[in-house]
């Protein structure tokens, strides 16, 4: 153990001969605002959790926030990619990069194209036609996609 005299050292010699590396704090108005957002989120989710939507929850705008990229991919992949190919070369066109027409949707807009087929050709199978996809699901789909949009 190594022993450092108080009031003969600063706190950053004591922090160096102890092997601590300080971590920044946030700031109050910082806790406040990060606790509204988390428990803003919290509110959404325990929401989706008890079968919202967002027409009955509210329009939530942010809906992608509300699902996981990775699920996202795995769900697209089995339910989109057939049309919505990486290059462009689907029915539907990609859905990647600045690009991408859902660049100027709102996460609601997404939802209900994906729910129950807003703005969407249901011909070629589209949604709509995908009763089986969950709300949950439909959030990893936009959370995906909004990743997607950064590429």
């Amino acid at each position: 153990m190594i022993l450092v005299a108080c009031g003969r050292a600063s706190e950053d010699e004591i922090n160096a001969a102890l092997g601590i590396t300080p971590t920044a704090t946030m700031s109050a108005g910082d806790q406040v605002e990060a606790t509204e957002q988390a428990n803003s989120r919290a509110t959404e989710q325990a929401a989706v959790a008890g079968g919202a939507t967002p027409n009955s929850a509210g329009d939530t705008t942010d809906l992608a926030q509300l699902g996981s990229v990775q699920l996202g991919r795995t769900t697209f992949a089995v339910q989109c990619q057939r049309c919505h190919s990486p290059t462009g070369t689907g029915v539907g066109g990609a859905l990647v990069g600045s690009t991408s027409p859902t660049v100027a949707m709102t996460d609601t807009q997404i939802y209900n194209l994906l729910k129950v087929g807003t703005g969407h050709d249901k011909t070629t199978g589209g949604p709509g036609a995908l009763p089986n996809v969950t709300d949950k699901q439909i959030y990893d789909i936009i959370a995906f996609i909004r990743d997607q949009e950064t590429k």
